[in-house]
């Protein structure tokens, strides 16, 4: 894929993020998508998964715990080869417990055949806990 067909791939995957169509998301991931996380002990949903029946899980997961508070916002995308780097903002409510967090993130991906086949996500986990 060239960088601007990658850079295109990942705008449509956010957007169908950003509109709840979790399947829609899904469409652009490899069947053994690879997602790698830190470890929050406090979110048991919050871990690396793989295969993209488990990464269902994680999004099914994740909305029965948490909601956006507004849409995910991409700041940047840079694509070199079949790896792209995602900088953008997040804010999530959770649900058990009232309250917000929010961080800014760097999601850096891998494609390869058309495909999202690993993504690993920076993000502020110590927010994410004190919320939880």
């Amino acid at each position: 894929m060239s960088e601007q067909e990658t850079t295109q791939l990942l705008q449509k995957a956010y957007d169908s993020f950003n509109a709840g169509d979790i399947d829609g998301v899904l469409s652009y991931f490899a069947e053994d998508i690879e997602f790698v996380f830190a470890d929050v002990p406090k979110i048991s949903f919050y871990r690396s998964r793989r295969g993209r029946d488990s990464v269902a899980e994680f999004f099914a997961s994740m909305g029965d715990h948490q909601e956006p508070n507004g849409a995910v916002d991409i700041r940047e995308i840079i694509v070199q080869g079949n790896k792209a780097a995602v900088f953008g903002h997040a804010s999530f409510h959770v649900k058990s417990t009232d309250r917000d967090w929010e961080s800014d993130f760097a999601h850096m991906w891998t494609v390869e055949g058309g495909k999202l086949t690993r993504l690993q996500e920076y993000a502020d986990t110590a927010a994410m806990s004190a919320a939880y």
